[in-house]
């Protein structure tokens, strides 16, 4: 691939993590994945996870009908489609699973798939609070998961050049950030 972009190698990272922990356990060389919130963010993500090799679609939920039916339209009709994300859960073909729900869900889902077996990667924001966060780590650990976070929107080139204007002192001396 000709320039890829940090948002793709986040995504290839995850798939490539959670593949070689597949492989540690013997399993083939393959993937399945379930996305688990096909709005505008899921497709997104969808799209980006679907141009890996490795990875194969098995799963797209949404409780919205139209969201769903896109996304099953971009794995060629190769995914099921579920309207209930505990379903995706309780299915024994799928590896990892991607969170992209509205962010109030994304603590409950994580934990949940971490209990499920099932390696994550969650959009930003991780949680809403600092105790759905922690929580999120503990189901982690303890079920010996991988989960990793978007966080592209930290990595924009925009961002980049504002850091550099602010480095270079573009804007003067920083004395405060934040509220």
């Amino acid at each position: 691939m000709n320039n890829p972009t940090r948002r793709h190698f986040a995504c290839s990272a995850v798939a490539l993590s959670a593949l070689s922990a597949v492989r540690v356990q013997g399993a083939n060389d393959r993937l399945r994945f379930g996305l688990i919130g096909s709005g505008g963010r899921g497709r997104q993500d969808w799209e980006s996870f679907l141009k890996q090799p490795e990875v194969d679609p098995v799963a797209v939920c949404d409780v919205y009908q139209p969201f769903r039916e896109q996304g099953i339209a971009m794995t060629e009709g190769r995914a099921k489609a579920h309207k209930d994300f505990r379903e995706v859960l309780d299915r024994k073909d799928i590896d990892t699973v991607i969170v992209a729900t509205p962010d109030h869900w994304h603590s409950l889902i994580t934990i949940a798939a971490c209990q499920a077996g099932k390696d994550v990667y969650c959009e930003k924001p991780l949680s809403l609070t600092v105790v759905e966060g922690r929580k999120m780590v503990a189901a982690a650990r303890k079920h010996n998961r991988i989960v990793q976070a978007g966080s592209q929107q930290r990595s924009g080139a925009h961002y980049a050049q504002a850091v550099k204007l602010i480095q270079d002192g573009a804007i003067g001396d920083v004395h405060r950030a934040g509220r």
